[in-house]
């Protein structure tokens, strides 16, 4: 049987990447065979992928592209190089051709991602898969929402999901939306970077020599937080700040701008600790057993629904006294991604069996 993954792959994102990655091989190791579908969605290239260099454009713009797009396109270029070595990619497809290819597979499975985000994919309905006729051939593994439907989008795409053989969401509250509009309430998965073990991501880590040494902050939230807390800890322990940052650089911390996947994975590995407003960020701080702190910043669910699920609600900073944070039990933490990890594993199995 061959598998046609749609989601979003080609990106600047780590996190994109990283859950592409992660369903990916473990559809692969599960004796599939299968393909990214190399889908060029025109929201999403809008927003991920670093537009060539021109002289043509204002001095402001023009300056900014010198000190950050240089950066950015060297970051794609290591994640593309990343994508191309580690996966299979299908042709590559527009809304206008990705029907041309439906007949290379024997099933689609969109996710993870929040690839039914209305607003992030501007109404593309091809992550809905109303290209393909076979409804047994759309499922859906892991996919996320982030802002509810409106009315008029529910409409839309009601007839689309009610035609899925089988479908999996990554938050409670997605579940509850897709179950509105189908009857059915789908499964509650993990992120696919969860799929793979803390051994499998640590082949693409290496040792960085100042390793146990600072404090890594990656995103923030509007007000701040993650920094400030970095900061307040960093003094109390002797430790430096390192914060993941490809614009204007922040002060009174070491910016940092890692490129390639194995770049980003080894600072959250040899953090000593991680305070972060991203959810893949928390994601990994967990893999790595790390102590961290997280805020929200956007699309709360996905963070909450994982806080709950692998039992440490208690790294919500938002009100609390950072230097006063409980330590994480990591042996109830680990044994609670076990337990998740398997969960979801026998649900994409059944996926997959359909």
């Amino acid at each position: 049987m061959k598998i046609g993954l749609l989601t979003f792959h080609d990106t600047t994102n780590f996190g994109s990447l990283l859950q592409t990655f992660g369903l990916y091989k473990k559809i692969l190791d599960l004796g599939y065979d299968i393909e990214v579908v190399d889908y060029q969605c025109k929201s999403i290239m809008k927003r991920e992928i670093p537009k060539h260099f021109s002289f043509l454009q204002s001095p402001r713009n023009l300056i900014k592209d010198i000190l950050l797009g240089t950066t950015i396109r060297k970051k794609y270029g290591a994640l593309s190089k990343f994508l191309q070595n580690n996966m299979k990619l299908s042709n590559r497809c527009d809304i206008d051709t990705i029907k041309q290819i439906s007949s290379s597979f024997d099933k689609f499975v969109v996710g993870s991602d929040i690839v039914w985000g209305m607003d992030i994919i501007e109404g593309d309905l091809t992550y809905f898969l109303n290209f393909e006729s076979e409804s047994k051939k759309k499922t859906a593994f892991s996919s996320s929402i982030g802002n509810p439907w409106n009315a008029q989008e529910k409409e839309t795409i009601k007839p689309f999901l009610k035609d899925f053989s089988y479908i999996a969401v990554r938050e409670d509250e997605s579940a509850i939306w897709v179950k509105e509009l189908t009857g059915n309430r789908p499964d509650v998965v993990c992120d696919p970077t969860m799929l793979l073990t803390t051994d499998d991501w640590r082949k693409y880590t290496y040792k960085r020599i100042d390793c146990g040494k600072y404090i890594l902050v990656y995103f923030d939230n509007k007000n701040g937080d993650c920094i400030r807390s970095a900061i307040k800890i960093a003094n109390t322990k002797g430790l430096k700040v390192k914060n993941i940052n490809y614009g204007l650089p922040v002060n009174g911390v070491q910016n940092v701008k890692p490129l390639s996947l194995e770049d980003f994975l080894s600072l959250i590995n040899d953090a000593a600790e991680v305070i972060t407003a991203s959810y893949h960020g928390m994601l990994f701080s967990i893999y790595f057993n790390k102590q961290f702190i997280y805020f929200n910043r956007a699309h709360k669910s996905r963070m909450n629904t994982l806080a709950r699920k692998l039992q440490v609600t208690e790294c919500n900073g938002e009100g609390k006294d950072v230097l006063n944070m409980p330590q994480i039990n990591y042996m109830k933490v680990n044994n609670a991604v076990e337990d998740y990890r398997s969960f979801s594993i026998e649900c994409l199995k059944k996926l997959l069996e359909i």
